[in-house]
């Protein structure tokens, strides 16, 4: 059974790992790769420094950092200002990126890029094609869509 944190309790923690709907897959920087623009997918959750990601209260929303690297989660165009539509996260230090992380219930979260309002979305893992890994795309906020749900735990 995993330990899911709410919200304050994720924020308070050292660090927490983020799991999809399935809490299977976590929340993972590639290769724990502390270099911009490393994309950000979902893994088979297998607690490495990869999935470990700490909360950091920015006003009302709240910026999420890889605890290894220090990178932001954040999209490519972020620099830019680009329309964040199905842009894969990414990795990138110094960036400005928050999330409004809005309750479903106490352990069941929504993450929402703070100024497009764009939601992060967790795809469906084809093990015929890789049975380890899925893609993480912002997406429309869509209230009823279940790959837009993630939870918090312990991640080491």
């Amino acid at each position: 059974m995993v330990n899911l944190f709410n919200l304050t309790a994720a924020a308070a923690a050292a660090s927490v790992a983020i799991l999809d709907h399935t809490q299977t897959f976590a929340v993972d920087l590639t290769n724990t790769a502390c270099t911009n623009f490393t994309p950000v997918e979902q893994f088979r959750w297998h607690s490495t420094p990869a999935e470990a990601w700490k909360l950091t209260a920015v006003g009302s929303n709240f910026e999420v950092n890889n605890v290894r690297c220090g990178t932001v989660l954040s999209y490519a165009g972020s620099v830019s200002g680009a329309n964040p539509e199905r842009s894969q996260p990414v990795g990138l230090s110094g960036s400005n990126t928050t999330w409004n992380i809005v309750a479903v219930n106490s352990t069941t979260f929504r993450f929402l890029e703070s100024v497009s309002g764009r939601a992060l979305t967790a795809w469906a893992n084809v093990p015929d094609q890789d049975s380890n890994s899925s893609p993480l795309t912002l997406e429309a906020n869509r209230a009823g869509d279940d790959r837009q749900l993630f939870f918090f735990t312990t991640p080491l």
